[in-house]
């Protein structure tokens, strides 16, 4: 299943999610690395990793939503796509928010 994101302002409900995200550059602008989100919504995601990501950035993101998330379905994995819309620098870690362009529900293995 795929969803289409619109680009509008914020609307979607956020649900305290926290998970093991793996971040992939799609064009090449920083290494492959991961993080630990704190929230996720239909049109985003913030997460904390140990590397700073440049605003703009495209991406891919793998995380597994647990059913506590408020959503019907039990656990099962996701394959976002999006851009890097803010980074900040918090302690020894970087505060990052992606905006989604597509959600991706996958077939478990």
């Amino acid at each position: 299943m795929v969803l289409e994101i619109s680009t509008g302002p914020r609307r979607a409900q956020r649900f305290p999610v926290e998970q093991v995200v793996a971040v992939k550059s799609t064009d090449g602008q920083f290494p492959d690395t991961a993080g630990v989100s704190q929230n996720v919504s239909a049109s985003g995601i913030f997460f904390y990793a140990d590397s700073e990501l440049p605003v703009g950035a495209p991406l891919e993101l793998f995380l597994m939503m647990p059913p506590q998330s408020g959503f019907v379905f039990p656990t099962f994995p996701l394959r976002c796509v999006g851009s890097v819309v803010r980074t900040t620098k918090g302690g020894e870690r970087y505060g990052i928010g992606v905006q989604f362009e597509k959600i991706e529900v996958m077939a478990e293995a």
